[in-house]
């Protein structure tokens, strides 16, 4: 029995006018509402989005489904990290700040990056030397957010210590305040028992 030989992994550029064509065509892809698109019309688009992409990239085409599939891997994956992000900020206990994950920042950073500048500036004859001014400037955009992503978790790290600080300053004053108010209530005991 044979197996069919792994496709290529998807290069920035790739995810980047994958997820500029799906952009183009969501109001059909990613419509909801029951009865207002049929399956079969996301199909003809998905095999349009095949056509356009391979016309656009080089390298060996891609089919619809590696297309999809892509996409919906995508999508999930964000949607994992976004919940896995809110369940950890929401959550209690102390303990060191969560380090991300560098892949993670990568992805979340080519696909902010292409939900914002909505890809448009690729076309089908670019040349390598825009292929790779495009992914240096994604690579600088990446490397930015990991930056500042760092900065935030040292703040955080400073912030958290500051509050632990003064959280044993108050607990240290609230202790003193319970032990002098102890003393004294012996005293008011103890005069209260001698004989007058």
């Amino acid at each position: 029995m044979e197996t069919a030989a792994r496709s290529k992994n998807f290069s920035s550029n790739e995810i980047c006018t994958l997820l500029s064509l799906v952009q183009q065509n969501s109001s059909i892809l990613e419509c909801k509402a029951t009865g207002k698109v049929r399956p079969d019309q996301k199909d003809k688009v998905w095999e349009t989005i095949t056509e356009s992409f391979n016309s656009v990239c080089s390298g060996a085409p891609r089919s619809t489904k590696n297309l999809r599939t892509k996409y919906l891997n995508l999508k999930a994956d964000m949607k994992k990290r976004s919940a896995d992000h809110k369940k950890y900020v929401y959550g209690t206990g102390g303990g060191p700040c969560k380090e991300p994950d560098p892949a993670d920042t990568e992805v979340d950073t080519l696909m902010k990056y292409c939900q914002k500048n909505k890809c448009m500036g690729w076309t089908p004859h670019m040349t390598t030397t825009e292929d790779q001014m495009m992914e240096e400037e994604i690579d600088i955009k990446a490397k930015w957010t990991e930056k500042k992503l760092k900065e935030e978790i040292e703040f955080t790290k400073i912030e958290h210590t500051l509050r632990v600080q003064q959280m044993k300053e108050a607990h240290e004053l609230q202790q003193k305040f319970i032990i002098e108010k102890h003393v004294l209530e012996m005293r008011i005991l103890e005069d209260q028992l001698k004989p007058k």
